[in-house]
Order: structure tokens, then sequence, then C-alpha cells
């Protein structure tokens, strides 16, 4: 049986799918309109990724039957690349950034234009955007979003892009099952004890109502203490 040359030519030019995991807050945040990060998502990032050649993923788009925490640690990990969200300084966002870096996974980094970056991220680079998301400001935002994350993507492997590798720490490892050695360990044991801190409130209190606040990192280590040969 032969294949006819249009089907040859259509998978030849069919276009390799490309995911970007989507790492920003969710829930809505103390101090930003209800449903503030919908919008960064829906109307900054998704056209950026678009525009790029990646399809964006969020994690709550994950709809796996699986355990979402594991869906979830599995997209921090084998995603092609990932943008990071570092607006209002939230505590699950700043730990999924972790876990990324801590496998030297490319990342691209943003904020919104109130909040200051980080000390631990200082010395990555990073894009800027319009927190009021002003429609002549928007377009900009993309344009640089979309040209950041193929620059990062194309980006050879000398390019410096995680702790891990500033420090030139040997990156973690996923294989047929996770193992952790001794760098490994370090690292996790170095998140888990500012996961302690950041996780202590329960609720974030703002002028006008009470917001819950539910941390997905906690599971996420569990995950790996509890199971640490659960494959990924």
């Amino acid at each position: 049986m032969t294949t006819s040359p249009k089907a040859t030519k259509d998978k030849a030019t069919e276009k390799i799918e490309r995911t970007c995991f989507v790492i920003m807050p969710i829930a809505d945040m103390a101090g930003y309109d209800s449903r503030h990060f919908d919008r960064v998502y829906n109307h900054l990032i998704k056209p950026a990724c678009d525009a790029a050649g990646f399809t964006p993923v969020r994690a709550d788009e994950v709809n796996n039957s699986n355990l979402i925490v594991l869906d979830i640690l599995k997209r921090i990990v084998e995603s092609d690349i990932a943008i990071c969200d570092l607006s209002g300084r939230n505590p699950n966002v700043m730990y999924e950034l972790g876990l990324r870096q801590a496998f030297n996974k490319k990342t691209v980094l943003i904020k919104d234009d109130r909040t200051i970056s980080p000390f631990d991220v200082q010395a990555f680079r990073y894009c800027e955007y319009d927190s009021s998301l002003r429609i002549d400001n928007a377009f900009n935002n993309i344009k640089s979003l979309e040209k950041a994350i193929t620059s990062t993507f194309e980006a050879d492997s000398n390019d410096v892009n995680s702790i891990v590798q500033l420090l030139r720490i040997e990156p973690a490892k996923v294989g047929e099952k996770t193992q952790l050695s001794t760098q490994d360990t370090l690292i996790f044991e170095t998140l888990n004890q500012i996961l302690n801190k950041i996780d202590a409130p329960t609720k974030i209190f703002s002028n006008s109502k009470t917001i819950k606040y539910t941390p997905r990192s906690k599971h996420l280590i569990e995950q790996l203490k509890i199971n640490p040969e659960l494959k990924i």
C-alpha cells in the first residue's frame, strides 16, 4: 500500500506541537481586581504563546483523570518551555518555579510593573508588563513576550536560565524512576524549608473580603516524599 503524495506532503508540513506551561496565580489575590490574572492569561500570555508557536497550558486547564498534583508536576518538568508570572510574589508560583529550575528547564520570567522582583531571581532577565492591561500597551507587551519565548527556546546550553546552571550544580533528572541525588535532596530540602515559612497563613485578608488560600506547593513536595519512585 503506497502513501499518496498529498498525504506525504501534509505529514511533512505538519507542525510539531510544542507546549508552554504557564506558572502564575490562578485564584484572586489581595490588591488585584477579581479574575485579574485570568485577563493576564487570556489577553497577554496566550496571544504571545500562539504567536511564538507554542500551546499554552495552565494548571487549571489540566483535565486528566490522574491526581492533579502529579499532572502539574509532570507539566512543570516536561513542557518544552514555561512562563512564570512573578506578579504579586505568589508562594505557589515561587515554589513551582523552584521545581522547574531544579531540573534546569527553560523558563521565561515575567512580572507586572507594580511588583518588585524577588531577590532570588534578580540576576535573571524578565519581561515587564502593564498591570492595567491597557490596549495601547498590551500589543507591545505581547510582542516583547513573544520575542522572549522564541529567544529563550532557541538559546544554547550556555545561556544561564536557572540558579542550578548559575551555580553549576548538576540538575535533577527524570528517568524511568525519579532518583534523587545528594544535590537533588539538598535542593528539595531547601525548597521545603521555604515552603514551611510561606505556607503558614491559610487566609489573606483584603479591605473588602477574605480570600481563601490553598497552597498547591505542599501537595507537590509530599508526593515526592511519600513515593520517591513515583513515575513522573
